[in-house]
């Protein structure tokens, strides 16, 4: 039972996690990432240390939390769930969101601050923030994928049991073309990346047998 900072049993208040985040976010955006820790998020959110660590129970959950809260809101669901488009064209219009941004100008620093981040989480400078920002990135970019996934299910254009590798399949080949694109000299572009992720959906998609 979640006590308050007198010992005494505090109510269960499912909107503190929301008020949590939302401190979280005004912290993000003030001071960045590196200033997200319990002690500031709790303090901005006027609640106890002990109340955050109810939801949270360490720093790296609340980065990880937060870290999949900002990535959903650039993830759009398209046309996914329009049947008067075909599957393979929907899927890829969702999957093309993680190798395309909306301004060409813009896809330099996309992919060199996709770089930075899996560099801080799993090279030789990670750091435990680094890792648990990647994390958040990695858990929201699947959920999103999984519930493309799950609409062309029901529509019957996909089997279910293909979903569990499907989604980590798209989700390696979509960092494998990121880097690709960040190699010196390298000859894929924006039009290739799409043609290789064209080919992936037509895999996922393939008839049963």
């Amino acid at each position: 039972m979640r006590t308050q900072e007198d010992g005494r049993r505090a109510p269960f208040r499912p909107d503190r996690r929301e008020q949590i985040l939302l401190a979280a976010e005004q912290v993000l955006a003030e001071e960045g990432m590196a200033a997200v820790s319990v002690r500031a998020v709790a303090e901005r959110a006027g609640l106890g240390a002990s109340t955050l660590r109810y939801w949270f129970p360490s720093q790296d959950q609340l980065v990880t939390a937060l870290a999949r809260r900002q990535l959903h809101p650039h993830l759009e669901d398209r046309r996914i769930s329009d049947p008067g488009v075909p599957a393979a064209e929907r899927l890829l219009e969702c999957l093309q969101q993680f190798v395309v941004t909306s301004d060409p100008e813009d896809l330099p620093s996309a992919l060199d601050h996709w770089a930075v981040m899996v560099s801080l989480a799993v090279g030789p400078h990670a750091t435990p923030l680094g890792r648990a920002t990647y994390a958040g990135f990695v858990e929201a970019a699947a959920e999103r994928v999984e519930g493309w996934l799950a609409v062309l299910v029901t529509e019957g254009a996909l089997p279910a049991e293909r979903v569990s590798l499907a989604v980590p399949a798209l989700l390696t080949r979509v960092d494998g073309l990121a880097l690709g694109m960040l190699r010196p000299a390298s000859p894929l572009d924006v039009g290739t990346a799409l043609d290789v992720l064209r080919e992936d959906v037509a895999w996922v998609l393939r008839p049963p047998g």
